[in-house]
């Protein structure tokens, strides 16, 4: 397989090398034959190569878009990526001399690699707590896997919701722009799909947007799991929803005598 990839990326090099300087070919083609496996090549008639991480899930590229001489007869190279560098997330362009280009793009490649490993170190830590939230919050009802909250218990978890939303739209301290844009489009999918999960499917929905708030936030994390507390489990018990209080966190003791 490896064997394959690198003889296509052969083939795709051939098709653009006469869009190249030879200086600017012997640079790159190791460079780019060495991580051949991690993206696909393209051009057109404004750039001369544009490079596509494979993987769908990332928006990385590194697009050459002209070379030329500078007035000490070496050869600039005008580029865009993204990630630029390690420090900035973002597409952003520059021109530099040949052997700083050529190593910018080699630790292009290294960032994104990089960054895919934190992403996996980070969903992993984002799993742990997910499947801490939902051992503590299971529903035990015996139709739990089959059947969906019934409409009382929705308008309940609907108003939990859009109460979260209304926290973390006015929380100042804990949350960067960014967080909120995220945090805010998870709790509208959790509002989506409050009529059509079956209960534990939801609440597993739920546990991961509580791990979400809890990577960015202890302080957000502990009002959202006691407004779900103080709104949802004890209106819940007076409404059908059997939660195990067996399993209900050390932390809501006092909120389980509420329902006493």
């Amino acid at each position: 397989m490896r064997l394959y990839i690198y003889l296509l990326a052969e083939i795709q090099m051939d098709k653009i090398k006469s869009k190249f300087s030879l200086n600017l070919l012997t640079a790159i083609s190791s460079i780019i034959k060495s991580n051949s496996d991690r993206i696909t090549l393209s051009t057109d008639d404004n750039i001369l190569v544009l490079l596509k991480d494979n993987n769908s899930n990332y928006d990385f590229f590194f697009k050459i878009e002209k070379e030329d001489i500078g007035s000490d007869g070496k050869t600039i190279v005008e580029f865009i990526c993204k990630p630029y560098s390690s420090m900035e997330n973002i597409a952003k362009g520059t021109r530099l001399n040949l052997n700083d280009f050529a190593d910018h793009l080699s630790r292009w490649f290294v960032n994104i690699e990089q960054y895919k490993i934190e992403v996996l170190i980070d969903d992993a830590i984002e799993k742990e707590y997910q499947e801490e939230f939902y051992k503590d919050f299971k529903i035990v009802d015996l139709d739990a896997k089959t059947s969906r909250f019934n409409f009382s218990q929705q308008v309940l978890l609907l108003t939990y919701v859009e109460n979260i939303e209304k926290y973390i739209i006015e929380e100042e301290i804990e949350f960067t722009l960014e967080d909120k844009e995220e945090l805010l489009k998870e709790a509208s999918n959790l509002k989506h799909n409050i009529a059509t999960e079956s209960k534990d499917s939801y609440i597993k929905k739920q546990s991961n947007f509580w791990a979400k708030v809890r990577k960015k936030s202890i302080k957000a994390c502990e009002f959202t799991l006691k407004e779900f507390a103080k709104v949802v489990i004890k209106a819940a018990a007076e409404k059908g929803m059997t939660i195990s209080w067996n399993t209900v966190p050390h932390y809501f003791e006092q909120l389980k005598n509420l329902l006493n």
